[in-house]
């Protein structure tokens, strides 16, 4: 019942189609005259085929034109419904990220993350974690080569590493050193500042869905502290 009732349209003109080339084929007297009933309604059949199946056939394609742009504006249109959602919530970026070093969950663990206003949320394992904006010194890109550098070019080698993000950055260092292959990892490093201590969180970019939010974030960083300084009064002292 519902497959007869979805090709409604296309039973009725098969059934006229049907009766007409019949109609046509039955007359007793017209041109087909010498010509059996049987070919007549062949030929009608064939004769109506090549005009009504073409008709049909764009009507189809339009109603799927049709179809298709109103599923697009319907997108767009739930698209800019849930962005006008996150402005008003004060949502900048959500995203996904691979967490290395620095929050009190498991390495390689995903987290979801959120860009607020005032603050970034960490989620994953059921766990949430705030970090206020206001605590943030640097937020960055790095790859395992350039603090594997700063590593060897530090006195005590992996205890230098200590030096350039922490614990995070001796992590890092020590693995790019002992890798067999060459190849290069970008990781997401927040600097932030707690209880007078520097602290740091990190988060491998060995994914295009991570790097996308990495990349987002780093360049919302960039573009508030350029805001910022150009706010920032500069005032003349005489020497």
């Amino acid at each position: 019942m519902d497959f007869i009732m979805k090709y409604k349209k296309f039973f009725i003109w098969s059934t006229i189609w049907i009766i007409i080339s019949l109609l046509f084929g039955i007359l007793p007297e017209n041109e087909f005259n010498n010509v059996t009933v049987t070919r007549r309604i062949i030929g009608c059949l064939i004769i109506g085929g090549i005009f009504i199946l073409p008709l049909m056939l764009l009507k189809w394609l339009i109603n799927g034109i049709s179809k298709d742009r109103k599923k697009q504006k319907e997108k767009i249109e739930k698209q800019k419904e849930a962005d006008e959602q996150r402005k008003k919530a004060g949502i900048s970026i959500e995203g996904k990220l691979k967490h290395t070093h620095g929050l009190p969950i498991p390495e390689n663990s995903v987290c979801s993350v959120v860009s607020y206003t005032d603050k970034y949320v960490f989620s994953a394992n059921g766990l949430s974690f705030n970090l206020l904006k206001s605590k943030i010194t640097d937020i960055c890109i790095k790859t395992d080569i350039e603090i594997s550098k700063q590593v060897v070019s530090s006195i005590g080698g992996a205890i230098g590493g200590a030096i350039l993000f922490g614990a995070l950055g001796a992590i890092i260092g020590g693995r790019a050193k002992n890798k067999e292959i060459k190849t290069t990892t970008q990781y997401l490093i927040f600097t932030y500042v707690k209880d007078d201590d520097v602290k740091y969180i990190g988060f491998v970019m060995d994914d295009a869905i991570f790097i996308h939010t990495a990349y987002k974030i780093a360049n919302e960083f960039t573009k508030e502290q350029t805001e910022v300084s150009s706010n920032i009064e500069v005032k003349q002292i005489d020497l």
